[in-house]
């Protein structure tokens, strides 16, 4: 990068949802999404413990960023 990178951090909820969104000032993600070792990491330990009702998705453009939808009071084991 030519310029200093920047990570912003949003932690709010949604209608029932807890959302986290990370942006960042990076590249673009691919268009194909291609899941390295810590999205792949981060999307098994969503499913374990929220039993496939958390998601984790990505979006370019001048907001790029990441997001993680979690539901509430799941009885998480």
């Amino acid at each position: 990068m030519s310029e200093n990178g920047k990570i912003k951090l949003e932690v709010c909820e949604n209608g029932l949802l807890l959302e986290i969104r990370i942006f960042d000032n990076g590249s673009s993600f691919p268009e194909e999404p291609v899941s390295g070792y810590g999205l792949q990491s981060i999307q098994e330990k969503l499913d374990l413990i929220y039993k496939g009702e958390a998601s984790l998705t990505w979006q370019n453009g001048d907001n790029k960023h990441v997001l993680i939808s979690i539901p509430p009071n799941l009885n998480v084991n």
